[in-house]
């Protein structure tokens, strides 16, 4: 995902369902990472993040007007998480956008930082150490559209590394009423 961005669209009946476009290059993050204001996350934490006027982000056909910026590389939608261990009993457990699903830490350096734009909120995570070696870090964002649509966009991510780590969404308790027809899980290469 070095140098990507990644689009995940909603699709079906109320946008209850996602469909990954595919990775497309880029050359930095998306969006300006310096003009969020900066969450004090530490290590396995989360911060709630209120839209403001009136904004409302549409997630597998619920709208949510506030998200939880997790330390450990995801927003979760309906509560806060601090779950560090990047399985997919963790990941699906709970509405979740897993942008870079690992044990990271904050409090060891880096920025992540929120910003609402007139159409979305963005979440920026950049130079975040890995908790078990601080000279390991991620840059990424994630782009939370008011429409559904969100942008996950990577730049410092090392192709070399062996830690476990997830990208994608989740609807966790919520997915129950999606049908199967409408679940669609992509083919992304790390590359």
């Amino acid at each position: 995902y070095r140098y990507k961005a990644v689009t995940f669209v909603p699709i079906g009946q109320m946008g209850r369902a996602y469909a990954a476009q595919c990775a497309q290059p880029i050359e930095e993050l998306m969006s300006s990472s310096d003009q969020g204001v900066e969450l004090n996350l530490v290590d396995d934490d989360s911060q709630l993040v209120e839209l403001s006027n009136g904004a409302t982000f549409p997630f597998f056909g619920y709208s949510f007007s506030s998200v939880y910026v997790g330390s450990n590389g995801y927003i979760t939608l309906d509560r806060a998480d601090t779950e560090y261990d990047p399985t997919l009993h963790n990941h699906y457990k709970y509405p979740r956008v897993g942008g870079l699903f690992t044990d990271l830490n904050p409090s060891m350096g880096g920025r992540v930082s929120a910003e609402q734009l007139l159409d979305r909120l963005v979440v920026s995570y950049v130079d975040i150490p890995h908790t078990h070696s601080a000279t390991l870090t991620f840059t990424f964002q994630i782009e939370l559209f008011f429409d559904g649509t969100i942008r996950t966009s990577y730049t410092d991510i090392s192709n070399s590394i062996s830690v476990d780590m997830i990208v994608g969404l989740s609807a966790g308790a919520m997915y129950s009423h999606v049908p199967p027809d409408e679940f669609h899980q992509p083919q992304l290469s790390a590359q």
